[in-house]
């Protein structure tokens, strides 16, 4: 095959999306490839082969700074650099395309949208390598505030990024100059609300925290104002509105009032940031900022719901109270928002929560009680600071408080002692307290699990249903989040009378009853109590495990197991005809738990290969199901061997 003839089978193997490295031994003529390809729809495919290939195709490094100079088309430009972005470039080319994109950037000559594509590329690599860092910020510093306002809004959110890593007094005012060009405020409002929160979060003095936290809403205000659509800015104000109004004492009705407006934007948000399926995500601080900003709504939620747990006389659920919402808060700077140390959240919010168990000495004891059993948990220097605050609370008000302020007691002599609990509630609270301590302590926050629930909602954007009807779509992420943590808690659980049938290795293995029982308790005990139905009749012709039903939808779910060694994709295809009878007439998702008794000699696989999102087709229908697989046959760690 000569030269020619090899060139043109190449440019047709990256056009039909087929291997074209077999016809590189033959040699290819590149400036014809590049030519054809190098500004148009497959510019990023090429783009991710050379640097796939670098170490075999002659002077790759230089074809891949021809092509990204190269880039004129918008389209082109964004998904070449959308594709560096998803992927850790070969350190050689680096600081060549570095120097590539930032020529692009400063060129006015070039459309705005090549210009910020570039800007974006520009970023990425500089976050590899500091010095590089040091001439984006030159780069940034020295912007002509009379350039093109599109690309300047571009910049903005770029500049914010830069700023809110190191916030710099140069930076700041740059902002500042750029929220006066109308098309550039809102990014930039935006980028210093980001600012005055990261501030809020590094401030261990209350009162300096909650001005950061009030002049953050402002900017975000504006930021929403400024723009026809910006969930996330409407997102951070309506999370900052509930911690500042849970900081001021107000009552859990007031608290609640900004929860229509933080889910509404917070499904906006999922639904603008999620990429399609098939699109690799971004590894830039840019796509980094949505994931903040889930982290965020995650916090406001949950703050909510402790509001309402403080302003109860007893908690029915005590252990969830404590972990899920008590200690989520108290750790957020360290788990969340990946600080060394507590800050300015935990000093906005600890006052109300310290109060309160002064006032709720029961409550107290419980609190107690239950931390003497967690001293070497992740959360136990959070679980110190909150008793030192409690003591020292206890302490200033000892003159006037009787000595059994913080007196000891079991946590069921604390709830035998509320005095609001008839005589048969007693009797509930106690066994459930006794369930829920032996039985379901739910998995604490773990950024690696919600990563996993993240990665689950993109691949959810893939079904049209799931886009279209944001209250079942709510449904079912809560379905997902509470069915996950069930994964997790399982996953972590010591071998107990009620979780035995995980360790089941006799040859016939556990019935999918145990599964399913398990299941409902853990569903018993969570904000989905009052949705699901237990085996409901005439579903789909049948009945189905659990229904949940929520207004107008109904989304069943189905409780399987199965002996052969199975991928969750082979477990949809194997047990998603059943599940698609369930959602004939319903939204086309639904969640598919299954009891894995493979014996993995007594060990299981990571979670991220077992809670995943699949597709599957029937008569020309796709439906998405969420399929997680519990591990059964499990030994003790101590049994297991590598």
């Amino acid at each position: 095959m000569n030269v020619q003839d090899a060139t043109r089978q190449f440019i047709d193997a990256i056009q039909l999306d087929t291997d074209p490295c077999v016809y590189l031994d033959e040699g290819v003529d590149w400036d014809v490839v590049l030519d054809e390809l190098a500004d148009g729809p497959y510019a990023a495919d090429l783009f991710l082969l050379l640097c796939k290939r670098i170490d075999i195709i002659p002077h790759a490094p230089c074809l891949l700074s021809r092509l990204l100079s190269g880039l004129n088309d918008t389209a082109a430009a964004q998904e070449t650099v959308g594709a560096l972005c998803a992927i850790e470039p070969p350190r050689i080319v680096v600081r060549e395309c570095f120097e590539t994109l930032r020529k692009i950037a400063g060129d006015r000559d070039r459309h705005y949208g090549t210009r910020s594509a570039a800007l974006r590329g520009v970023l990425y690599l500089s976050q590899s390598e500091r010095s590089l860092l040091f001439y984006l910020q030159g780069d940034l510093l020295n912007l002509d505030l009379t350039d093109d306002p599109i690309f300047l809004r571009h910049a903005a959110a770029i500049v914010g990024l830069i700023a809110s890593h190191k916030p710099d007094d140069a930076f700041l005012d740059l902002l500042h100059s750029l929220s006066k060009i109308p098309e550039a405020t809102d990014e930039s409002a935006y980028a210093l609300g980001l600012i005055d929160l990261a501030d809020a979060l590094g401030e261990s003095e209350r009162e300096k925290a909650v001005d950061n936290f009030t002049s953050a809403k402002g900017w975000f205000k504006t930021a929403a104002a400024a723009s026809a659509f910006r969930p996330d800015a409407d997102l951070f104000a309506a999370v900052i509105e509930i911690i500042l109004a849970f900081a001021t004492e107000e009552p859990p009705s007031s608290i609640r009032s900004a929860l229509p407006d933080l889910r509404e934007s917070l499904f906006q948000q999922i639904v603008l940031t999620s990429p399609a399926d098939g699109v690799p995500s971004d590894l830039s601080w840019i796509g980094q900022r949505a994931i903040e900003a889930s982290h965020w709504a995650s916090v406001g939620l949950a703050i909510s719901h402790l509001a309402d747990n403080l302003d109860r006389n007893a908690w029915l659920n005590p252990i969830l109270v404590i972990e899920n919402e008590l200690f989520f808060l108290l750790s957020a700077s360290r788990t969340l928002f990946r600080r060394n140390s507590a800050g300015g959240f935990e000093a906005t919010l600890s006052p109300r929560i310290e109060t309160h168990f002064v006032a709720e000495k029961a409550k107290l004891s419980l609190l107690n009680q239950w931390l003497d059993t967690k001293d070497s948990e992740p959360w136990s220097e959070d679980a110190r600071r909150l008793r030192t605050g409690i003591q020292v609370r206890l302490e200033a008000l000892a003159s006037r408080n009787p000595p059994d302020a913080a007196r000891e007691a079991s946590p069921l002599a604390a709830i035998d002692s509320c005095e609001a609990l008839r005589d048969s509630a007693r009797d509930e609270v106690r066994a459930l307290m006794e369930y829920v301590d032996q039985k379901f302590t739910l998995a604490k926050t773990d950024p690696i699990v919600n990563d996993l629930l993240e990665s689950m909602l993109r691949r959810l954007r893939r079904n049209e249903d799931f886009v279209k009807h944001r209250d079942a779509a709510a449904l079912f992420t809560k379905i997902l989040v509470v069915t996950r943590k069930f994964l997790a808690s399982r996953d972590n659980a010591q071998k107990t009378t009620a979780n035995s049938y995980l360790f089941d290795r006799t040859e016939t293995g556990p019935k999918e009853s145990a599964l399913h029982a398990d299941y409902m308790d853990a569903l018993r005990l969570s904000e989905l109590a009052r949705l699901c139905v237990l085996e409901p009749q005439d579903v789909g012709a049948g009945r189905a495990d659990v229904l949940f039903i929520s207004d107008a939808f109904r989304i069943a779910s189905e409780c399987k197991r199965t002996f052969a060694n199975e991928d969750n994709a082979q477990a949809a295809e194997k047990f998603g005809g059943q599940l698609i009878a369930y959602q004939r007439s319903e939204v086309k998702f639904s969640a598919l738990l299954i009891l894995d008794l493979f014996d993995r000699d007594g060990a299981a696989e990571p979670l991220s290969k077992r809670a995943t999102v699949e597709f599957v087709s029937s008569h020309g229908t796709e439906y998405a199901l969420a399929v997680f697989r519990l591990q059964g046959r499990l030994k003790s760690p101590s049994q297991l061997r590598l």
